[in-house]
């Protein structure tokens, strides 16, 4: 069951919308979706397939991640040619951390920059997922659990007050799913075998399945909750997932 129960209004108000903002965006009648899955399972595909056949081929993309991969690019940028120990200086003054947290950063950074120099956050490698895995949910979350939802919220109304379709594919957590539900979003889980995820994978990044960062919080998260509007096996063909859920999405008042 949801765990965080608060209407529109309510989520605004919780995210910092203005008031001027919050009225606009309840007007919006475009559709917004948020698709949650393990790594690999094919929420991206789905997501922006759903909003090319609603007629909306032009649907914004809220990425709760975007604040994220910034950060890390900062981050990055603090390591990239720097002494060890200055490097772990910057870091604990940015992320307001310890010299212990500051140094397990620096090392994950470290090992990013060995495969590349020049890698940023956008880099799809063990390495860095490792390290954006790390800041997003042991150093942000751990300081408050919605340090990224709130952004993402906020985001999401600043569109949906422009009249915005919108879909969101990167929640990973029951805050995120909680939030965005409030926020008049359908909530979607794809469920994709393990083998299937690990060849789209490979295919896609040319890189095999890592079983530390698959049993990460933050793709595990979500494995258990059961208040989704919808859901699927996403382990065959696009088509059939999507017309699926389209249908499925038909048969709910709220979301025709």
């Amino acid at each position: 069951m949801r765990s965080i129960p608060m209407s529109f209004e309510q989520v605004a108000e919780w995210a910092g919308v203005d008031p001027v903002t919050v009225a606009s965006a309840r007007l919006c009648e475009k559709p917004r979706i948020v698709v949650s899955g393990r790594l690999a399972s094919g929420k991206d595909t789905v997501a922006a397939e759903i909003m090319r056949i609603l007629g909306f081929p032009d649907a914004v993309r809220v990425s709760i991640a975007s604040p994220l991969r910034d950060e890390v690019n900062v981050v990055l940028g603090m390591v990239r040619g720097s002494e060890p120990s200055k490097a772990v200086a910057r870091i604990a003054d940015y992320g307001k951390l310890s010299v212990d947290s500051a140094t397990q950063v620096r090392f994950l950074a470290d090992r990013a920059l060995v495969e590349d120099p020049g890698v940023t956050s956008y880099a799809r490698t063990v390495a860095m997922r490792a390290l954006l895995q790390h800041w997003g949910t042991d150093v942000r979350i751990a300081g408050d659990p919605f340090y990224w939802t709130r952004r993402a919220v906020l985001n999401a109304f600043s569109l949906m007050a422009l009249d915005s379709a919108i879909f969101v594919t990167d929640a990973r957590f029951v805050g995120d799913i909680d939030m965005m539900h409030a926020a008049g979003f359908c909530s979607i889980r794809l469920e994709t075998s393990f083998v299937v995820r690990a060849e789209r994978l490979f295919d896609r990044d040319g890189i095999h399945m890592d079983a530390e960062s698959d049993g990460h919080d933050s793709e595990t998260a979500l494995d258990a909750y059961d208040a989704f509007d919808l859901s699927a096996d996403n382990s065959g063909s696009l088509s059939d997932t999507v017309s699926g859920l389209l249908w499925r999405m038909s048969q709910q008042p709220a979301f025709r």
